[in-house]
């Protein structure tokens, strides 16, 4: 992980949109079943289209609180650079608005067409080289700065791929294993563990020592559903115990290689 680099500025929840803090995480996911965005690659996954074309980096919160994936636009800030991304999720009154544009492109909450907010937290990620750095803001509506830390902790790289290839690594298929029935799994750091279930929205887990690997919730995000997993973080091993709607099912030993 010596490719990311994080900035976090502590912010109270507030309603001017200009205060603004930075932290980040980032994660990874399988992709399980597919439906047709408004993208032009088609790929399923809108954070994928969008990065095709993009200098910067683009990631993808799997954690939004329970609200579901409504919409994804490109929306210009400056002529000549890269666009900015505008996601929306939403149930009731409750939003939240991810934004993510090239940490050197200024965009004002007008030009991303942003109305009012309870509070935002801002992100800037350093991904691989091929990458330049991303400003990642999370707008919410109905929660305070701290209820949206989750979000930030949940985001993913939407083109791992590309990401593998620029780290040096082979791309390598992901390590998918049945909880129920395969209670060890050894994986590479450029690698990611898939549980592969029934419902993948309902599972959880505890992990023993997260500073190995975190785990990745699974479920129905709009466009595209995935399956939980584990995330590598560093070499080492934990115990992960498996929970399928709160019901214990497994403890599965997860082992970090290079």
């Amino acid at each position: 992980m010596s490719d990311l680099k994080i900035d976090t500025v502590p912010e109270k929840p507030c309603n001017n949109p200009h205060m603004r803090r930075r932290i980040g995480l980032i994660a990874a996911a399988l992709v399980i079943t597919t439906i047709p965005t408004a993208f032009a690659m088609g790929s399923g996954n809108p954070y994928v289209d969008a990065q095709t074309g993009l200098q910067y980096g683009v990631y993808e919160p799997t954690n939004t609180l329970g609200l579901p994936f409504t919409s994804i636009n490109l929306t210009s800030c400056k002529l000549g650079e890269d666009d900015a991304i505008v996601a929306n999720y939403a149930k009731g009154a409750k939003k939240i608005i991810v934004t993510e544009r090239m940490t050197t492109t200024a965009c004002s909450t007008k030009q991303l067409g942003l109305g009012k907010f309870m509070s935002v937290v801002h992100v800037r990620v350093t991904p691989a080289k091929i990458f330049k750095p991303v400003a990642i803001d999370i707008y919410g509506v109905g929660f305070t700065a701290a209820q949206l830390a989750p979000v930030t902790q949940s985001l993913l790289p939407a083109d791992r791929m590309t990401l593998g290839i620029a780290s040096g690594g082979s791309v390598l298929p992901p390590i998918m294993i049945k909880p129920q029935n395969n209670f060890a799994a050894s994986v590479r750091l450029s690698n990611v563990v898939v549980f592969v279930v029934t419902d993948p929205a309902t599972w959880s887990a505890k992990v023993a020592n997260p500073s190995i690997a975190t785990f990745v919730p699974g479920g129905n995000h709009g466009t595209y559903v995935t399956n939980p997993g584990m995330q590598p973080l560093r070499v080492g091993s934990t115990k992960v115990q498996l929970f399928d709607a709160g019901k214990y099912i497994s403890t599965v030993t997860i082992t970090v290689t290079k």
